[in-house]
């Protein structure tokens, strides 16, 4: 019963983007390609390459981080100042709990990183859902990431 209000909510959310599965699809070939992007995402990040993050995301992206809601272009210029002070950022995402319904699919995990800036260190544990959709070419692209933080350990805690 749960995960048919959980797939109800992501149907109205969409705007009805979940379709029947075709035949020839392969759900959990879905499930692993859509990881994969999210994956993509955060390599893209590591970069700091706004092209590549870019290509990951639908055009209405949108992110909830910690209450705060960003398009890509607001996310993009929040990132900016730790482009600038050339800040290594390294994200480890693990324990993804993926489903997929046609066109949609959708993945919680844990994400864990560690920023290096200006000599200084933090760390960051978040829990997060991704969900994507399959766009005309095949490919998936991820079209909202809630992220919630569990902790942050470090430099930036303290708010340096």
């Amino acid at each position: 019963m749960r995960n048919l209000a959980i797939l109800l909510t992501l149907t109205v959310a969409l705007g009805g983007c979940a379709a029947e599965v075709p035949a020839d699809r392969d759900p959990a070939a879905d499930e692993a390609a859509a990881e994969e992007v999210v994956g993509d995402f955060f390599r893209a990040m590591e970069s700091w390459d706004d092209q590549a993050l870019r290509m990951t995301v639908t055009t209405d992206f949108e992110l909830v981080e910690d209450t705060v809601i960003m398009s890509m272009d607001d996310f993009v210029s929040f990132i900016e100042p730790f482009k600038v002070q050339e800040a290594q950022m390294r994200w480890t995402l693990t324990d993804f709990n993926t489903e997929s319904d046609g066109d949609v699919v959708w993945t919680r995990y844990i994400n864990r990183a560690v920023l290096n800036m200006a000599g200084q260190e933090s760390r960051f544990h978040w829990i997060e859902t991704a969900i994507l959709t399959r766009q005309p070419d095949g490919g998936w692209k991820i079209d909202r990431l809630q992220s919630t933080p569990v902790s942050i350990e470090g430099a930036m805690a303290g708010g340096a």
